[in-house]
């Protein structure tokens, strides 16, 4: 998805039985921002991340590969996380910060 000049790649988890959720698959290039997208059987959760600081926040799916991926438990969200969204609305807010990439 392109949105203002700005490529959004977008991961989806439902809740885990653990009460988290665990967004796979996520690669490290090809992309400006990860949407990731979360549903659970009452609510919705959703964040917003830069490319570069979700891969340094994230955990290596696979040894040796180019793929990784993160664990969000909505109720105590990792620090890393918490200004970057949470409940929809709060995502919202985020999307609306981010600035249009200007074109070449």
């Amino acid at each position: 998805i392109v949105i203002n000049g700005n490529h959004f790649a977008l991961k989806f988890s439902t809740m885990w039985a653990k009460g988290h959720y665990q967004f796979q698959q996520i690669r490290n290039e090809g992309y400006d921002y990860l949407v990731c997208f979360g549903i659970s059987p009452f609510e919705a959760h959703c964040w917003i991340f830069e490319r570069e600081y979700v891969i340094s926040n994230a955990t290596k799916q696979h040894k040796g590969g180019t793929e990784f991926w993160i664990r969000i438990e909505p109720n105590m969200p990792p620090e890393w996380v918490q200004s970057y969204g949470g409940p929809l609305e709060k995502a919202y807010q985020t999307l609306k910060k981010i600035k249009p990439k200007k074109m070449n």
